[in-house]
C-alpha cells in the first residue's frame, strides 16, 4: 500500500529524487478511472531516452460519469508488468506494433516507470476523430493491429499453461471485466440504470429477445472466471492503442498500452472489443466512417490470415461487439440521443445474431469470401474427394476438389462414360469451412444459389485504381492459367471521374449505405440533373453573339445619353433589338476544336476553318428561375449533374449556372466518363440502391422511363435548335411494338466469387463500339459545324419580321388557320400596292421569349416526393425497434423513391379508362406501344373496343368510327389526342372542356400551356408511318354530297378561264408547301390548346419518343416522289390495276374507302351537281374538313383510269427506262 499519493505533483518530485528517473519538469497525461500518468522530462537520459512515463496506481476505479468508485484491487499492476514481459518474450525488437518496455516497478508504491513512446505520439482513437488519419493509413494501421493480435493469441494458445501460471489468478481482471460489459446488460436496456440517453420513450426490445439476452450475461460473466483458451490482452480498443507520429504524421511505430486487465480468456472478447469501438466511431462521425471500415475489414482480415479461428471465435466476436455497443454507448459521451439508441438496438441485433446466426451470417459480419462453383462446369458434378482442409492456408493455385461427371458423346451409337476434373483456387487466403463433403451430387442450380466453402483473404482488392489494389498495392493485371483475373473483382465505376477507382459490389453496397445515412440524417435525398434543355438551353449560332453585342452597344448609348442628360427621348432610328431582353442572362464560353470530336477531312467548308483551329463560342441560356431552383432545391437533394455534353462542357456551363459549387459540389459525370453515347444509367452513380435517388430530365427514352424519373418538359428558348449535344442519340419509333430492354449486367460480389473466367469482350467488338461511338461524335460535331454555318436563328428572325400572317407571334407558335386562301383577293392586292408606295418602318419582332415557368412545376413536384419520402420515413422509423430490422431478405422499404414517383404519377389518369382512335398503328399490338405504356404508368386503363367502362375516346381526327359510336352512346368524353399530351407532360390532369370534338375549334392565338412542340423535343416521325384507318362517311356538312335540294346550273354558267388559271396554280405549288400543310401537327386552338380541324390522319401520332421527350421541334420537311405519268397500256386499261399508280397508303386509303361503299370513282357526277358557290365548291379532303377550291371534274366513267388520286403526282424524273415497280417496292420497303 502506498505511503504516499503521488498524484500530488510535489511528491512525485521528492520520490522520484532518489530513482534514475529525477526530473524538473512533467505533463500530465491522465488524471485517469484508476491510474495517474504524466510524461517526465529526465535531468539524465535513460537508455538513450529523455523522457518516460510514470504510472501510479489507486485501488479504485471511478465509474464513466465519475460519480461512483469501484474497489479494484492494487494487484493488478503486477500483472500488468507480468503480461507486458510474457509479449516482449516472444515480440521482435523491431516489430511495428510493440509494447512500452518496463523500466521500474515499485509494487509498494504502486508505481510503474516505463518507456515513452514520444511527444509526438496519439492514440489512434483522437488520431481519426481529429480527421489526421487516411482511409489507407487506417487499413495499414488495422492490418497491423490484426497481424500483432492474432500472433499474440496463437502464441498464448501455444503457451497456455505459462499464462494460466502467471495471468490466472488475475481475479480482480476477470470480475470487473465480467461487470462492466455483461452485469450491466439488462438494466441498460429496461431502463433501470436511468441513463440519460435513453430516456423517454422505451426501446421496446421484444421478450423473447430480452430473456435471450439475459441468458448471455449471466452466461459469460461466469464463463470469464474460468475461460482459458488463449492469451488475452483485457482492454484491446482504440484508446489503449498508441501511434508514434513523425512530423509529417506519418505513423513510425505503434504501442498497446494498458494491460492490467491481462488474463487468460476467449479470443474472440478481443477481436470484438476493438471493433466496437471502430464501429463507434464510424456510426457518430460519419465523415471518418470509410477510415473507420477499412480498419475493422483490414483488422479481421489480417488477425484470420495469423490466427485461423473455428466458428464459436467468430459467435464470439459478433456478441461481444453487441455488448460493447449496448452497454457502453450510452454512457460515453459519443453523440445525439436517436443515433445512441439506433447503436444500442443494432447491438441487440447483433448479440441475437452472435446466438442464432447462421454461419454465413457470422462470417460476412467480417468480410469472408464465399466460395462458388464456377458456372463452366459440366454439370451435374459428383465431389470426389476435397483436397484441402479446414484452416488451411491457400493460394493461387492450390487444389480445392476433385470432381467427376457423365461425358455423353455427340457422335451415335456413343455410350456414356465418367470423367474426372479438379479445381484450382484462383484466390489466397485461409480457408474456414467447407459447405460439401465428398459424394455430394452437386446441380447447376445449386452450384449457382449456395457457396461451397468460405474463405477469409488477406485483402479482397475491392477498390482497385490503375490495374493495382488500392488496399494492398498488389498487380491486379496478372492473370495465368486459371484464367480469372482479379481485376475483375472491383468492376464498378461510381465516381464522377472516368479515372476514378473502381469497387466491388461489396464496397459498392458500404459506399452506398453510409451515403444514404448522412443523406437520412440531413433529410436530403439524390437528385441527377440533366442540364440541356431541362435547366439551360444551349447553341452555337453566331448570330446570338451579334445580337448581344448589338443589345449591349444600344445599352451603352442609352447610358452615355442618360450621364449627358441628354433624356430618354424615343429614337426611331436607334431601335434595340428586340431580343435583347430575353438574351440578358445568357452566359458565353469558348471551347477548343476537341470539342467537336473528329471531323472527316472535306466535310466541313472553308468558312470553318475558324472553328476547326480556333472552336467555337457557345451560348447558354439558364432556364426562368433557375438561381431560386438550385437554391432551394439544395436545401432537399444533394445534386448530381449528369449530361451528354462533354466534359469540358459541362465543366463551364456548371461553373455558369453554379460558380460557387453550393448545388452541385463537383458531382459532375458527362459522356467522357458515363460509358454511353446513347443512354444513361442510375448504376453508374448508384449501382446498388436507388430507393433514395431521383432524376430530372427532359428525356425519358434514355432512362428508359426509370421509375426514379421526373420528366421536364424541353426548354427551347433558342427556337428550333433542340439539343446541341444530342443528334447522336437513337430515334425511337414509339408507335410499334417495343423492344425487351436488354438487362442490367449484374456484377459479380467480391464476397461471392465463382472463380471462374469471366466473359471476354473480343477486339473485333471493342474496335466495331469505338468505330461507332466516334461516328456518332463525328455526326454532332457536323451538326455543330452547320450549324455555326447555317445561323438557323438568323433565318427565322428574317422569317418572323417577313411573315405578314403573324403579328407578335414567333414562328415556333405560328397558328394556322382551317382555311386560309392561297392567293389574295383583287382588293387586298391593291391595299398591298397603296401601302408599298408609303415609306413605313415594320417594327422589329422579338423571336426569343422568356416566359418559361416549368421550373416552378418541376420545384412544386421534387418537393411533394420530398415530403412523401420523409413522412413515411418518420412514420415508419418512430417504431425504432421496427426499424432496426429493417430490409430483411427481400422485404422493401416502404421510404423508396421507386415507389413514391409511379404512385404520384398514377394520380393524373387514375378511374380514366382511355379508347384511342387513329392514334396507333393497325399493324401492331397496342399493349406494346409507347402512348398505350404511358397512359397506364399514369394510372389509366386501356382498352381496344368500346366497352361499357371507357370515359375518355382520344382521338387524332373527326369522324372515325369509334368516335361516332362513342358519341352516339353518350356520357364519353371525345377529346383530341393534345389532352393526354398536356396532362402527361404537366402530370396534372387536363379540364376536357377546351379539348372536346364536339364542335370545330375556332383558329386563333394559342394560350394553352403547353405547344406540342415544347411537350417533345425528340426526332420527328416518319411522315409516311403507317395508320389506323376508318373508313369516314362522307356525307354531312362538309362533305360536298348533302342533298340541300338546290336547283340545278347549266355548265355554261361556269368561268372555265378561272377554273383553269387555278388548276394552274395548283399544280405550280412545291411540295414544300404541300409538306408544311402535313407537319403541323402540334396545331392548338387559340385559347384552348385543341387540334386544328384540318389536321389529317397522317398528322396525328402518338407522343413522339415517349410523348413528351425531347428533340430538335424544327419542322421535318420530307421530299415527296411523284409518280411519273403513264401510257395507256403501262396504266392496265385493257383489265389493268390502277393501283399500280398509287402510294402504298394511297392504296390503303382506296381499299378502306371501297370496304366502306364511299369510293367516289364509283360515283358519276354531273355538271348539274356542282353548283358553285361563291365561284367554288366545297370538296372532302381526307381527314373530312372541307376545301374551298373550284375543282373540275370529268364525270365519264371511261375517264376513270386518267384519274390522279392524292399521292399521284406526276413524277420528276421522266426516264421511261427506270422500273417503276421496283421504285415503288423499294419506297414500300424504306
Amino acid at each position: 500500500m502506498s505511503t504516499v499519493d503521488l498524484s500530488n505533483v510535489s511528491e512525485l518530485k521528492e520520490y522520484l529524487e532518489i530513482t534514475p528517473f529525477a526530473c524538473d519538469d512533467f505533463e500530465v497525461l491522465s488524471g485517469g478511472t484508476g491510474n495517474f500518468v504524466c510524461r517526465i522530462k529526465l535531468r539524465s537520459p535513460y537508455e538513450g531516452s529523455s523522457t518516460a512515463v510514470v504510472k501510479h496506481a489507486k485501488p479504485y476505479v471511478f465509474s464513466t460519469r465519475n460519480t461512483e468508485r469501484y474497489p479494484f484491487a492494487l494487484e493488478r499492476q503486477r500483472f500488468e508488468v507480468e503480461s507486458l514481459r510474457l509479449v516482449k518474450e516472444w515480440l521482435p525488437p523491431d516489430s511495428f506494433v510493440t509494447v512500452p518496455e518496463v523500466h521500474l516497478f515499485d509494487e509498494k508504491e504502486s508505481v510503474i516507470i516505463m518507456e515513452d513512446s514520444g511527444q509526438n505520439s496519439v492514440t489512434f482513437k483522437e488520431f481519426i476523430l481529429r480527421g489526421r488519419c487516411s482511409p489507407e493509413v487506417g487499413t495499414r494501421i488495422g492490418s497491423a493491429l490484426g497481424e500483432f493480435l492474432g500472433q499474440l493469441h496463437v502464441w498464448g494458445k501455444d503457451n497456455l499453461s505459462k499464462v494460466v501460471e502467471l495471468l490466472g489468478p488475475n481475479e480482480p481482471a476477470k470480475k470487473i471485466s465480467g461487470w462492466a460489459t455483461y452485469g450491466r446488460l439488462v438494466s441498460t436496456l429496461k431502463g433501470d440504470d436511468n441513463l440519460d440517453a435513453l430516456s423517454g420513450a422505451p426501446l421496446g426490445i421484444p421478450e423473447d429477445q430480452l430473456e435471450i439476452i439475459k441468458d448471455v450475461g449471466e452466461k459469460t460473466q461466469q464463463i470469464m472466471l474460468s475461460a482459458e483458451e488463449s492469451f488475452l490482452m483485457g482492454d484491446f480498443w482504440t484508446g489503449n492503442i498508441l501511434l508514434q507520429l513523425d512530423e509529417a504524421d506519418n505513423v513510425k511505430r505503434i504501442y498497446v498500452i494498458d494491460w492490467e486487465l491481462a488474463k487468460p480468456g476467449l479470443c474472440g472478447w478481443d477481436l470484438g472489443q476493438l471493433a466496437a469501438e471502430l464501429d463507434l466511431l464510424r456510426r457518430f462521425h460519419p465523415s471518418q466512417k470509410e477510415v473507420a471500415s477499412n480498419a475493422i475489414s483490414s483488422f479481421y482480415q489480417s488477425y484470420s490470415r495469423v490466427h485461423a479461428g473455428d466458428i464459436a471465435l467468430y459467435r464470439t466476436a459478433v456478441t461481444h461487439w453487441g455488448n460493447h455497443l449496448v452497454v457502453w454507448t450510452p454512457r460515453v459521451a459519443w453523440g445525439d440521443r436517436d443515433t445512441t439508441r439506433q447503436t444500442v438496438l443494432s447491438g441487440v441485433e447483433m448479440i441475437i445474431e452472435g446466438q442464432n446466426g447462421a454461419e454465413e451470417k457470422i462470417y460476412k459480419r467480417f468480410s469472408p469470401t464465399q466460395l462458388y462453383l464456377p458456372p463452366s462446369f459440366p454439370y451435374p458434378i459428383k465431389v470426389v474427394s476435397i483436397d484441402t482442409n479446414v484452416s488451411s492456408e491457400i493460394e493461387r493455385g492450390t487444389r480445392l476438389l476433385s470432381y467427376s461427371f457423365v461425358y455423353l458423346s455427340r457422335t451415335a451409337g456413343a455410350q456414356p462414360e465418367t470423367r474426372f476434373g479438379t479445381w484450382d483456387s484462383a484466390i489466397e487466403g485461409t480457408l474456414k469451412s467447407w459447405n460439401i463433403r465428398a459424394g455430394d451430387v452437386i446441380s447447376q442450380r445449386k452450384a449457382k444459389e449456395k457457396p461451397v466453402g468460405i474463405v477469409i483473404e488477406p485483402c479482397k482488392h475491392g477498390m482497385q485504381l490503375g490495374g493495382l489494389c488500392v488496399l494492398c498495392g498488389k498487380d491486379m493485371t496478372n492473370t495465368d492459367y486459371i484464367g480469372f483475373s482479379d481485376a475483375s473483382r472491383a468492376s464498378i465505376q461510381m465516381t464522377h471521374s472516368a479515372n476514378g477507382p473502381t469497387v466491388s459490389l461489396e464496397e459498392a453496397q458500404r459506399i452506398e449505405k453510409e451515403t444514404a445515412e448522412r443523406l437520412l440524417k440531413s433529410r436530403k435525398l439524390s437528385l441527377i440533373v440533366d442540364l440541356d434543355q431541362t435547366i439551360v438551353h444551349a447553341t452555337v449560332d453566331p448570330t446570338v453573339g451579334e445580337w448581344i453585342s448589338e443589345g449591349e452597344a444600344w445599352e451603352a448609348r442609352h447610358t452615355a445619353k442618360a450621364a449627358h442628360g441628354e433624356g430618354a427621348e424615343e429614337d426611331g432610328e436607334d431601335e434595340c433589338n428586340p431580343n435583347w431582353e430575353a438574351l440578358k442572362d445568357v452566359k458565353k464560353f469558348r471551347l477548343g476544336p476537341e470539342s467537336f470530336g473528329t471531323v472527316p477531312r472535306g466535310k466541313g467548308k472553308a468558312v470553318n476553318r475558324g472553328v476547326e483551329s480556333e472552336g467555337c463560342m457557345y451560348y447558354i441560356k439558364p432556364r426562368p428561375g433557375w438561381r431560386e431552383f438550385l437554391k432551394e432545391v439544395s436545401t432537399k437533394y444533394e445534386m448530381h449533374v449528369y449530361t451528354m455534353g462533354t466534359r469540358a462542357y459541362a465543366e463551364e456551363v456548371c461553373a455558369a449556372i453554379d460558380p460557387d459549387g453550393t448545388a452541385f459540389g463537383g458531382r459532375l459525370l458527362s459522356r467522357d466518363e458515363s460509358g454511353s453515347l446513347t443512354q444513361k444509367s442510375l448504376q453508374r452513380l448508384f449501382p446498388c440502391d436507388t430507393s433514395m435517388v431521383v432524376i430530372i430530365d427532359d428525356r425519358a427514352d434514355v432512362w428508359e422511363w426509370s421509375p426514379n424519373l421526373v420528366k421536364v418538359i424541353p426548354y427551347d428558348f433558342f427556337v428550333g435548335i433542340g439539343d446541341i449535344n444530342s443528334t447522336f442519340l437513337p430515334k425511337i419509333e414509339p408507335l410499334t411494338a417495343s423492344t425487351p430492354s436488354p438487362s442490367t449486367p449484374t456484377v459479380s460480389s467480391s464476397d461471392s466469387l465463382p472463380l471462374a473466367t469471366p466473359e471476354t469482350t473480343t477486339p473485333e467488338d471493342v474496335e466495331r463500339t469505338a468505330f461507332e461511338a466516334k461516328a456518332k461524335l463525328t455526326e454532332n460535331s457536323l451538326a455543330l459545324e452547320a450549324q455555326v454555318e447555317a445561323r438557323p436563328l438568323a433565318k427565322k428572325q428574317e422569317e418572323l419580321q417577313s411573315d405578314p400572317v403573324t403579328d407578335s407571334l414567333t414562328k415556333s407558335d405560328e397558328i394556322v388557320t382551317e382555311n386560309v386562301t392561297e392567293q389574295p383577293s383583287t382588293e387586298t392586292k391593291e391595299k398591298e400596292e397603296v401601302q408599298s408606295t408609303i415609306p413605313t418602318k415594320t417594327p422589329r419582332k422579338a423571336l426569343l421569349k422568356n416566359d418559361d415557368t416549368e421550373l416552378v412545376r418541376v420545384y412544386k413536384l421534387l418537393s411533394d416526393i420530398h415530403q412523401q419520402f420523409f413522412d413515411t420515413y418518420d412514420a415508419h422509423s418512430s417504431d425504432i425497434a421496427s426499424k432496426s430490422s429493417q430490409k430483411k431478405g427481400n422485404e422493401k422499404i416502404p421510404w423508396d423513391v421507386t415507389r413514391i414517383i409511379p404512385s404520384i404519377r398514377s394520380e393524373v389518369f387514375k378511374g380514366v379508362n382511355l379508347l384511342f382512335s387513329s392514334v396507333i398503328p393497325l399493324d401492331t399490338r397496342p399493349e406494346t406501344t409507347e402512348i398505350w405504356r404511358m397512359a397506364v404508368m399514369f394510372g389509366a386503363k386501356c382498352s381496344v373496343e368500346l366497352t361499357p367502362d371507357i370515359t375518355h375516346v382520344v382521338a387524332a381526327k373527326r369522324g372515325t368510327v369509334k368516335v361516332d359510336m362513342a358519341r352516339k352512346r353518350g356520357g364519353i368524353k371525345i377529346v383530341w389526342l393534345v389532352w393526354f399530351t398536356d396532362s402527361v407532360a404537366l402530370w396534372q390532369r387536363q379540364d376536357e372542356t377546351p379539348y372536346l370534338l364536339d364542335d370545330p375549334p375556332a383558329a386563333g392565338p394559342s394560350t394553352s400551356p403547353l405547344s406540342f412542340h415544347q411537350m417533345s423535343s425528340d426526332p420527328d416521325l416518319d411522315e409516311e408511318e403507317e395508320w389506323e384507318l376508318e373508313a369516314t362517311p362522307v356525307s354531312g356538312p362538309g362533305s360536298g354530297n348533302a342533298d340541300t335540294g338546290s336547283p340545278n346550273f347549266e355548265a355554261s354558267q361556269i368561268n372555265w378561264d378561272d377554273i383553269n388559271d387555278e388548276v394552274e396554280a395548283a399544280m405550280m405549288e412545291s411540295d414544300d408547301d404541300d409538306d408544311m400543310s402535313e407537319v403541323n401537327i402540334g396545331v392548338q386552338d387559340g385559347s384552348t390548346g385543341i387540334q386544328s380541324a384540318n389536321a389529317s390522319e397522317d398528322e396525328w401520332t402518338d407522343e413522339s419518343n415517349s410523348v413528351i421527350s425531347s428533340s430538335n421541334n424544327t419542322p421535318k420537311k420530307t421530299k415527296r416522289k411523284r409518280l411519273r405519268s403513264l401510257t395507256p397500256s403501262e396504266a392496265g386499261i385493257n383489265g389493268g390495276d390502277n393501283d399500280v399508280l398509287r402510294s402504298p397508303l394511297s392504296k390503303r386509303k382506296k381499299l378502306a374507302a371501297d370496304r366502306s361503299g364511299y369510293s367516289k370513282l364509283k360515283e358519276a357526277i354531273s355538271a348539274e351537281e356542282l353548283r358553285p358557290e361563291a365561284g367554288s365548291v366545297k370538296t372532302q379532303s381526307d381527314d373530312g374538313s372541307s376545301d374551298e377550291r373550284v375543282t373540275p371534274t370529268k364525270a365519264t366513267k371511261e375517264n376513270n383510269n386518267e384519274e390522279v388520286d392524292d399521292d399521284g403526282y406526276e413524277e420528276e424524273d421522266d426516264d421511261d427506262d427506270d422500273d417503276f415497280l421496283a421504285k415503288e417496292m423499294e419506297e414500300e420497303w424504306g
